[in-house]
Order: C-alpha cells, then structure tokens, then sequence
C-alpha cells in the first residue's frame, strides 16, 4: 500500500464515540486500470473502490453496506476542488453540511499524488483508527462512515493538483446520527 500516506493531514467533524475491533483481513487489492486524466473518472474509479473496501469492514462488523450518492458526490468532487485550487485544507462552514435538511459529515485529506487505489485510502483511515485505539486516544469522529451503523450514504470526490503533487480528498456521510439522536 502506499507510505505516502502517512504524511497526510485530516479534518473531520465530530461524532459519537464507537468501539470498534478491527478487521482481521485488511489486504485489499484493487487498482485503478483507467488511462483518463479527467478528474471526474479518476474520482469515479477510486470512489468505487473506497465504497467497497469500507464496506468489506463494515461487512465484518455487521453493518449495511454503504451507497454512493450522486449528489453527495457531486457536492464532494466540488469542495474538492475548491481545496485543490486554494491548495490548503480546511473545514466546511456547517452551515453548508446540510443534505436532506439534516447535517452530514465531512472528512478532508491531502496526500502527495498520486492516489492510486480507492482501498488505500480507506486502509489509511483504518490503520489511523487501529493506532488510535492501541495508544488509548479517543476513537475520533473521522472513522464514522466504517464505525455508524446508522450511516447509509457517502459522497466521494478527489482532485488532482499536478502543480502541487498532491491528490485533495473529500469524503462526505450521510446520515450522522438517527434522527432520533438530534
């Protein structure tokens, strides 16, 4: 997997702790096989494999399996690109993390380029979870769309900044708590 990886920096919202044990079978293969330089099928290709990935995880912990949505996407690839352009990364103001009248979450990196694998990110975001977990940290909110089970969607977007070599990441998640929660 990709050691370029460590030396990538996240913000997330905030969530309700959860335990979580790890999955015993972390290795996952999948490779982009796309020649397109277009941002939107690069994103594409790494969206569908971060979608099955985290839900080989949540598989294991007994959880639904997530779905992409397109207009969480779409809004993703969007902020993505706004990082991209500014090439420095930041929260979203929350009053804009408003999908379905209800807030959704927001997990942001930066990682030098090239991401090659949609698997690799969401390995990433485990093991950043599993080393929380052994040096006692709490579990943070970043980790919500493998450890909600009340979560159902995801929007997924990626930009390139050849300049800069680095890949902007935007994952947003839907729900983030049950509506009864709020």
């Amino acid at each position: 997997m990709l050691k370029q990886f460590l030396s990538c920096r996240r913000i997330c919202c905030n969530r309700k702790a959860r335990v979580f044990h790890p999955p015993a079978n972390t290795q996952f293969s999948h490779e982009i096989t796309t020649n397109s330089h277009s941002p939107e099928k690069i994103s594409d290709d790494i969206a569908v494999q971060y979608l099955t990935a985290i839900n080989q995880y949540r598989f294991q912990l007994g959880f639904s399996a997530l779905k992409l949505s397109d207009e969480l996407t779409s809004r993703a690839l969007q902020r993505a690109m706004e990082l991209s352009m500014r090439d420095q990364l930041d929260t979203s103001d929350p009053t804009i993390l408003i999908f379905h009248n209800e807030p959704i979450g927001e997990t942001v990196l930066a990682c030098q380029s090239p991401v090659r694998s949609g698997s690799d990110i969401t390995e990433y975001i485990h093991d950043e979870l599993a080393n929380d977990m052994k040096t006692d940290q709490t579990v943070k909110k970043r980790y919500t769309p493998i450890l909600n089970p009340d979560c159902r969607y995801v929007g997924f977007g990626l930009v390139r900044n050849e300049e800069k070599a680095k890949d902007f990441v935007v994952i947003y998640y839907y729900p983030i708590y049950k509506s009864d929660e709020q």
